[in-house]
């Protein structure tokens, strides 16, 4: 691509992200460093640079989404519920009671590097089954719903209760027919 000498910067986003492809498939693995970083699954995406994680110790805690994973950064980066994360919590922050404590976003997990991660990481990675798992209906597939499918011939003595009580309710408020006059209508 020609390099951009004036204009508008119309170029700009194009030249940037030229080997991203390449570099995007080829990333290596961050895996946890230090004692203050933990793995952590999104709950729910507050908006304003701010979500709720379930960490693996299984805590909920807010989090900062810094401004690298924010604007253009958030290109090959996007955070939505269910996206593996690795975050860093604030040890040098005070704790309360009715304060949570905060963490800061470090590393954002695509799918194929989640695979490497249960494979490589040996952590109770069953906290975080079936968050943000959602089908095409938008219904979690995993939680009962109170239906119940059954075969039509097993209802048959419900269709006859049902239709016994129609004709009863159709004699009671049309009467007999014997006694019907066409002249009174």
């Amino acid at each position: 691509m020609v390099k951009n000498l004036g204009g508008n910067k119309s170029k700009k986003l194009g030249r940037k992200h030229i080997s991203a492809s390449n570099s995007y498939a080829n990333r290596k693995l961050r895996i946890k460093q230090e004692e203050d970083e933990i793995y952590a699954c999104v709950l729910k995406v507050y908006g304003n640079g701010r979500c709720l994680l379930r960490c693996i110790d299984n805590i909920e805690r807010p989090c900062v989404i810094r401004n690298k994973f924010r604007g253009r950064g958030k290109r090959d980066n996007t955070i939505r519920v269910g996206t593996w994360i690795l975050a860093g919590v604030r040890s040098w922050e005070s704790k309360t009671e009715k304060k949570e404590q905060t963490c800061d976003l470090l590393e954002v997990y695509n799918d194929n590097e989640v695979k490497q991660l249960k494979d490589k990481v040996s952590e109770e990675w069953s906290l975080f089954h079936g968050l943000g798992e959602i089908s095409c209906d938008g219904i979690n597939m995993d939680e009962d719903l109170g239906f119940e499918m059954s075969n039509i011939e097993a209802n048959e003595e419900l269709e006859k209760e049902i239709s016994e009580t129609i004709i009863s309710t159709e004699e009671e408020t049309f009467g007999n027919e014997d006694n019907l006059n066409i002249d009174d209508i």
